[in-house]
C-alpha cells in the first residue's frame, strides 16, 4: 500500500512538473492532454493529493472546555490569594491565652482549616459552576470535584505557608507565582513557544500539575493517565 501510494504521488509530482513546463512553454496541446476533460478535478486534486482522516480518541467539545482547566486553576489560586489578604493568617494573643499552651504546629493547622474549609467551598462552587452553569464538557465528574479540591488544598496551603513563615513577602511571593504561571504554565499557548526560563520552570509550578489533570476529567482517561500527571515531562526545545 505504501508503494503505491509513493507511486501515485510520484506521478502527481511528474504531471505537474510537466504542466508547468508546458505553460512555460505556451504548448497548449499538452496543458490540454494534462488536464483532461474535467479541469476543476485534476486541479482539486493537485492542489490536495491526500486526504487526512482524523478520528478523535479524547474529542473536546468546544474551545471553552478546553481552556477551562486554565481558568479554573487561576481562580482557585487567586481565591487563596485574596483569603490571605483580607484574613490574618496569625491567632490573636487574645485567643491564644485562652488556648491551652498550644504548640506552633497546632497553631499553624488549627488557623489554616479556616482557610482549607473556605478553599474546598470555593472549588466545589467551581466545579460545580463550570459543569452544570457553564456547559463545561466532563467525562468523569467525581474525579473532576476530587482534582479540583485537591488543587484548591494545595494552592491554599501553599500560599497560607507562604504568608505564615514571610508575612507580607509571602504575599509578593504568591503574587510573582501567579505571573509566572500566567505565562509559563502553558494555559494560553504551549509552553516549548517560551523562552527557556519558562521551560526550566514549567515542572514546578503548580499549574503545570492541575491543569492536565482537569483536562484528563474533561476530555476521559487512558489508563492510569491520571496518576502520571503528578510527574509531567519537562518541555523539550527545538
Amino acid at each position: 500500500r505504501d508503494t503505491d501510494r509513493s507511486r501515485g504521488l510520484g506521478d502527481v509530482y511528474k504531471r505537474q512538473e510537466q504542466l508547468d513546463h508546458a505553460l512555460a512553454s505556451g504548448d497548449l496541446e499538452t496543458v490540454k492532454s494534462i488536464i483532461g476533460s474535467d479541469p476543476g478535478r485534476i486541479a482539486s486534486f493537485l492542489a490536495a493529493p491526500t486526504k487526512v482522516d482524523r478520528h478523535a480518541v479524547y474529542p473536546v467539545a468546544n474551545n471553552g472546555s478546553a481552556m477551562s482547566p486554565y481558568y479554573t486553576s487561576l481562580s482557585m489560586w487567586v481565591a487563596s490569594l485574596f483569603m490571605v489578604v483580607l484574613m490574618s493568617v496569625h491567632v490573636s494573643q487574645k485567643r491564644r491565652e485562652k488556648l491551652d499552651n498550644p504548640t506552633p504546629n497546632q497553631l499553624y493547622l488549627g488557623r489554616y482549616g479556616v482557610f482549607g474549609l473556605l478553599a474546598l467551598l470555593q472549588a466545589t462552587t467551581v466545579a460545580l459552576g463550570n459543569v452544570f452553569f457553564l456547559g463545561v464538557q466532563c467525562e468523569h465528574l467525581l474525579l473532576y470535584l476530587l482534582t479540583c479540591w485537591v488543587s484548591a488544598f494545595v494552592f491554599s496551603l501553599t500560599i497560607y505557608t507562604l504568608v505564615v513563615s514571610f508575612g507580607n513577602v509571602g504575599k509578593a511571593i504568591s503574587v510573582i507565582g501567579l505571573v509566572l504561571q500566567l505565562a509559563g504554565s502553558g494555559g494560553i499557548f504551549p509552553v516549548e513557544m517560551s523562552g527557556a526560563f519558562f521551560e526550566a520552570i514549567y515542572p514546578w509550578l503548580p499549574f503545570a500539575h492541575s491543569m492536565p489533570a482537569m483536562q484528563a476529567c474533561i476530555a476521559g482517561l487512558y489508563g492510569l493517565s491520571l496518576i502520571h500527571i503528578s510527574e509531567p515531562t519537562r518541555p523539550i526545545s527545538i
